[in-house]
């Protein structure tokens, strides 16, 4: 089956580069050379004049390795059906086909057995690559808060350092657009990291628009909101030109939240503002978050009304940030019957988890609202909560609201 892009595991799954992963495997797994050559039966100098020269004894020495310590490389047929899964599922991470999620983790598990990422250990060549891929299907798709994305990476990266030399050609890029989502996380950026791995995606048309995506994901994160702009312009322009509409609108999503960060707020509503016209064709996820940056946008400029006749022909979307920037508009327009229901109806979920976690931004705007005696209590409420937020534009409409 033809894919997007085709992946070969022959390339870097072969007997040429057996002996390499073979040394590696010793002494990541600390077996002493002497107890090899007492294992397999094998001479040791007969065997250390052969690695200096491969190409005449390779298979006869991979028989024997390969049955006493059981690190086999797959057949010709498996490496074909390996290429096709490893394809497919790429794809689905390319064009984030998240229903598809629950399915590609169970290939990855048939290939890699049922431990989980943080006990992966690596016991054959294909094995490298395939943890690669599982690292970054979870992290493009999977349900995972920050601290999970970090601590999955942080192990991924410590587990391959020894194997690197053996991470080459597509895989490479994708192992580094890893590592530059690590760095992000940890909000550090490496420039080399970046250029290294842009120059290594040349020859991957395909990977340049998701590799674009994740270093202005990373800016984002560390705060470099002009970088995170032109790498997102450059993911955007290349999803298009794939006719990856799906990615194409989430990353123009985050160029105006960026410009948001940036306080370029006007920039933010026009990048907007082009998606808006579409909305209908977008999932409930994308429209919330171009409701809540065209908002957002609009709140930091102080136009209120504008918020609020954008948010009336959009009530049907039952989303908690936007239901609280509401509430805060309609605070500002004294509309204090629409106010009140609004809270009224929110507090009525406040037992559900996400409605918990900011009952207390509403708290706040309630206290400003009715002039309660709890204002400065719930303002010390609001403050220790906004640190625990992930969300950024939102942590700045919270800041903003604070200093009301």
């Amino acid at each position: 089956m033809k894919y997007i892009y085709n992946f070969n595991l022959k390339d870097v799954v072969n007997i040429d580069n057996y002996y390499t992963f073979l040394e590696i495997y010793l002494k990541e797994n600390h077996i002493l050379k002497k107890d090899f050559f007492d294992k397999t039966g094998i001479c040791p100098n007969s065997y250390r004049f052969f690695l200096k020269n491969k190409e005449k004894n390779k298979h006869y020495y991979y028989g024997i390795i390969s049955k006493k310590y059981n690190i086999i490389i797959p057949t010709n047929e498996q490496l074909i059906t390996l290429s096709q899964q490893y394809s497919k599922i790429f794809e689905d991470i390319l064009y984030k086909r998240v229903e598809k999620y629950e399915e590609d983790l169970k290939i990855i598990e048939d290939v890699l057995g049922d431990t989980s990422t943080e006990n992966r250990t690596i016991a054959s060549m294909h094995e490298i690559y395939f943890y690669i891929l599982e690292v970054f299907l979870k992290i493009s798709l999977g349900k995972l808060i920050r601290q999970d994305r970090l601590n999955i990476l942080q192990i991924f990266i410590e587990t391959l350092k020894s194997y690197k030399s053996l991470i080459i050609k597509d895989y490479y890029v994708l192992y580094n657009m890893l590592v530059i989502t690590y760095q992000g996380l940890k909000n550090t950026i490496d420039e080399n990291t970046i250029e290294n791995t842009i120059n290594s995606a040349n020859d991957y048309y395909f990977f340049q628009p998701l590799m674009y995506k994740i270093i202005s994901d990373s800016y984002y994160l560390v705060g470099n909101y002009i970088n995170s702009v032109v790498y997102g312009q450059k993911s955007y322009d290349g999803f298009i030109q794939c006719s990856n509409f799906f990615r194409a609108v989430s990353i123009k999503t985050n160029i105006a939240y960026s410009y948001i960060m940036g306080n370029s707020f006007l920039q933010a509503y026009y990048t907007l503002q082009e998606l808006y016209y579409g909305l209908e064709n977008y999932n409930i996820k994308q429209q919330t978050a171009i409701l809540r940056g065209m908002s957002e946008s609009f709140i930091f400029l102080n136009k209120y009304e504008e918020v609020y006749e954008l948010l009336q022909n959009h009530l049907d979307i039952d989303r908690v940030e936007l239901q609280i920037e509401y509430a805060f508009v309609l605070y500002k327009l004294d509309k204090k019957e629409e106010f009140l229901n609004l809270y009224q109806t929110y507090m009525n979920k406040s037992n559900i988890e996400i409605y918990k976690t900011y009952t207390c931004v509403l708290e706040y705007i309630y206290s400003l609202y009715l002039k309660n005696e709890n204002i400065e209590k719930n303002s010390t409420i609001l403050r220790m909560t906004v640190k625990e937020l992930g969300n950024s534009t939102f942590v700045k409409f919270c800041k903003f609201l604070s200093k009301m």
